[in-house]
């Protein structure tokens, strides 16, 4: 887990590098913060899922060490079962928010140029009627 977090920190420390544009102009303020954006609910969901692979782990644990005769053995796994639901739950709900910001980041930094106003990268649709095909070009302006 620590490595896959270490990875995204250097990736994300370094992307901002492909995005200048020549000239020396950079990654404006906005921009800094879709990536840091990106980088925390990537992070964030990571750790999200992992703590409910770990949470369900020890419900599994719990349920075949303990056995549910008793009043108190089953409100103790309903409670962690309860507890693996939330996890799940945040889960989904953090996946859902870094999926939106990295989509985000991606249509802004090759369409809406709000972020990333210097970086000179576009996308081009063209449609060609005589041969009845659609043709999809990313073009970087030097």
């Amino acid at each position: 887990m620590k490595k896959i977090i270490i990875l995204f920190v250097i990736i994300a420390s370094f992307y901002p590098a492909y995005v200048r544009a020549d000239g020396g102009t950079s990654v404006n303020g906005y921009g800094w913060t879709l990536l840091g954006a990106d980088v925390v609910f990537t992070g964030s969901t990571i750790w999200a899922v992992m703590d409910e692979i770990n949470a369900a782990n020890n419900y599994a644990s719990l349920k075949s060490s303990i056995d549910n005769t008793t009043m108190e053995n089953y409100y103790q796994l309903l409670y962690q079962k309860s507890q693996v639901d939330m996890k799940s739950n945040l889960a989904t709900y953090l996946g859902i928010t870094a999926g939106v910001a990295l989509a985000y980041t991606f249509v802004d930094f090759f369409w809406l140029h709000n972020a990333f106003s210097q970086a000179k990268v576009g996308v081009e649709v063209n449609y060609n009627p005589l041969q009845k095909e659609y043709m999809m070009m990313v073009k970087k302006e030097f």
